[in-house]
C-alpha cells in the first residue's frame, strides 16, 4: 500500500486548515461575528476627502464616508469640538459608514463658534440630502428624510442647538458635550429637540465643566433620550484618532472606552434613524446593567412606531 503521498496530503490539508483558523484568530474583530455596534459595522467604506462645501456663509473642508453595499443609508453630520479639526473625528465617519450612514465630517474655521456651526451642520446635511436626489450622484445609495448628528464637546454643543432648529433631525448623540460656554444655549434650547438624543459623558473634569449642565440638559428634553456615563471615561476618549492636545490637558484616551461610547453612539443611531429593533439589546436598561464599562444611567426611548410616524 502506498500511504506516503496520502499522508503528506492528510498533513498538508491539517496545516492548512490550521494556517487558516490562526489567520482568523489574528483577524480584526467585527461586527458580523457580534453584532456589537461598538466595532465596525459589515459594510465596506468609500471615503471621499478633500471636498470643499458652503456652510454658514463660508466654505469649509469636509470629508464624506459612504457605506458600500447597503441599504439606502440615512445621512449624518460629524461635529469636532474645540482646538480640533475634521480628522480628529474622521474614526466616527469610517465607523458609522460602515453600519449602513452616510456621514459628513467637517472641519470649522471657529471650532468656539457653536451656534455658527450649528447652522453649517444643518446647511451640510441639505447639500448630502440634494446629492441624493434625482439625478445627482448618489440617488438611490441615500435614505435623506434619515438625518442625524454626532458632536463631540463643544461640538456636541453645536449638534444640540442644530437638532432644536430643524425637526427633521431624528436623532442627535452628543459626545461628552460642554455647555454653558457662552450662557447655556444648548440648555435651553433642549427642549426644542424632537428626535431621540443620547447624550455619552466622560467623567466630571475641567474639560467637560464639571458634567453638571449635562445631567441638566439630559433632564430638558422633552422626548426620546438616553443618557449614559462612560466608567473612568476622559474628556478625549471619543476622539477618533485621539488629538495630542486634547491628551495632554484632559487625559489620555483610552481605545477600550472609544469602543464604549462607539457602541452605544451607533447603537442609538440605528435605533433613531432606522428602528432598528437589534439596537435595542445594546442600549435597554437590561443592557446597560450588565455593562461594565458603563456607570449611571438613565433612559427613555421611543416606540418603533412612533419612530416611523415621526418620519
Amino acid at each position: 500500500m502506498r500511504r506516503g503521498p496520502t499522508l503528506a496530503l492528510l498533513l498538508l490539508s491539517a496545516g492548512c486548515v490550521t494556517a487558516r483558523r490562526a489567520a482568523a484568530a489574528s483577524a480584526p474583530a467585527t461586527a458580523a461575528a457580534s453584532g456589537d455596534p461598538g466595532l465596525p459595522g459589515p459594510f465596506g467604506v468609500e471615503r471621499r476627502a478633500g471636498l470643499r462645501l458652503h456652510a454658514a456663509g463660508t466654505t469649509v473642508a469636509a470629508a464624506l464616508f459612504l457605506p458600500r453595499g447597503a441599504p439606502p443609508a440615512p445621512i449624518v453630520a460629524v461635529c469636532h469640538g474645540l482646538a480640533a479639526t475634521g480628522a480628529d473625528m474622521a474614526g466616527w465617519g469610517r465607523q458609522l459608514a460602515s453600519w449602513g450612514f452616510a456621514a459628513i465630517v467637517p472641519t470649522w474655521p471657529d471650532s468656539a463658534a457653536p451656534a455658527t456651526n450649528a447652522r453649517g451642520l444643518l446647511d451640510l446635511l441639505d447639500w448630502l440630502a440634494a446629492q441624493g436626489a434625482p439625478g445627482a450622484p448618489l440617488v438611490g445609495r441615500l435614505a435623506t428624510s434619515a438625518r442625524g448628528l454626532v458632536g463631540h464637546s463643544l461640538g456636541g454643543e453645536a449638534a444640540l442647538l442644530a437638532a432644536e432648529q430643524d425637526p427633521r433631525i431624528a436623532a442627535t448623540v452628543a459626545l461628552d458635550p460642554v455647555d454653558g460656554v457662552l450662557a447655556n444655549p444648548a440648555l435651553r434650547g433642549a427642549a426644542g429637540a424632537s428626535g431621540l438624543v443620547a447624550i455619552l459623558r466622560a467623567q466630571p473634569s475641567l474639560c467637560n465643566l464639571g458634567g453638571s449642565d449635562q445631567t441638566r440638559l439630559y433632564d430638558a428634553l422633552p422626548g426620546a433620550k438616553l443618557l449614559v456615563s462612560v466608567r473612568g471615561g476622559s474628556h478625549c476618549d471619543p476622539g477618533d484618532p485621539s488629538n495630542w492636545l486634547c491628551d495632554v490637558v484632559c487625559g489620555a484616551r483610552s481605545p477600550a472606552r472609544l469602543r464604549t461610547f462607539e457602541r452605544y453612539a451607533t447603537a442609538a443611531l440605528l435605533w433613531g434613524l432606522r428602528g432598528d429593533r437589534r439596537a435595542l439589546a445594546f442600549i435597554g436598561a437590561r443592557a446597560l446593567s450588565a455593562d461594565g464599562a458603563v456607570g449611571a444611567f438613565a433612559s427613555r426611548l421611543a416606540s418603533a412606531a412612533s419612530l416611523r410616524a415621526r418620519r
